[in-house]
């Protein structure tokens, strides 16, 4: 979504200003595909999302990358140093532009949202302050490297000292643009893929549970293949719960506690005392 402008340039919409104000209506479509997320968010739980978002924003750059070799025509232009496609048939140009629109809205449903939410849920206590500085500073490190580097031609026509302008050059998702193109959509297609792959493989469902229920996922007995934990994929609490009297109480994992007495009392220390003592 950061180098929309350029996305748009290169599926043949003619003209800087139809461009940005291609890219103003993915803003505005994505502010609006958010706001069922936010809603929704607790029903359809964290792991849904993250693995559905992650296919679907993986189609969107497959479909393109495919419009783009097999109806593109590449040509690139000395002036501005860009490869941009022209279409013979407008069609494929207006449905390159809509799988951007497709890749947008999926994103706003499934992890514009999540993405914010899920990590402070995973982290205890003691440590869920620098934990979320930690993935926040990360996600706007990663989004302050795609946005120079794509300033990074802006920089070097204006004369910026060559040090910088290599260092920026360096990072290039610019150039692959100009240089691979469609196969740049492809790689893109992967890394969401990966993307899902992992969330489904080894992300704890965080949806309606406690912080005991959270950090007894995380104990070392359990396996770190999630997908094989049916506790750990669920929506909804692990323990079965007393909420009148603010406590927790569970059975051990089946391989520590076959019998049924033996158990684990777990109990909120943050529960407002019962008032009709």
């Amino acid at each position: 979504m950061y180098y929309a402008v350029f996305l748009f340039q290169q599926a043949g919409l003619n003209g800087t200003s139809s461009s940005l104000l291609a890219n103003g209506i993915q803003g505005a479509v994505l502010n609006i595909f958010t706001l069922p997320d936010m809603y929704y968010m607790d029903t359809w739980g964290r792991l849904i999302p993250m693995i559905i978002g992650g296919v679907g924003m993986g189609m969107s750059m497959m479909f393109i990358a495919v419009i783009m070799k097999t109806k593109g025509n590449p040509v690139y232009t000395p002036l501005t140093k860009k490869t941009n496609f022209h279409f013979a048939d407008q069609n494929a140009s207006n449905a390159t532009i809509a799988f951007v629109y497709i890749y947008v809205m999926t994103f706003g449903l499934t992890w514009a949202c999540v993405a914010w939410v899920y990590p402070p849920e995973l982290f205890s206590m003691n440590m869920r302050g620098r934990g979320t500085a930690f993935s926040s500073a990360t996600n706007w490190f990663v989004v302050c490297v795609f946005v120079f580097a794509f300033a990074a031609k802006g920089f070097s026509k204006a004369g910026t000292n060559s040090m910088v302008k290599n260092f920026w050059f360096a990072l290039y998702i610019p150039t692959a643009m100009d240089k691979i193109s469609w196969i740049l959509y492809l790689i893109f297609m992967a890394l969401c893929y990966v993307m899902a792959i992992v969330v489904f493989l080894f992300y704890p469902e965080s949806a309606g549970k406690t912080l005991e229920e959270m950090d007894f996922l995380f104990t070392k007995d359990r396996t770190p293949w999630v997908f094989l934990d049916r506790s750990a994929t669920k929506i909804g609490p692990i323990f079965e719960r007393d909420m009148a009297r603010g406590e927790a109480l569970t059975a051990l994992d089946s391989r520590k506690a076959p019998d049924a007495e033996q158990g684990v009392h777990v109990e909120h220390v943050d529960t407002v005392e019962n008032t009709t003592k």
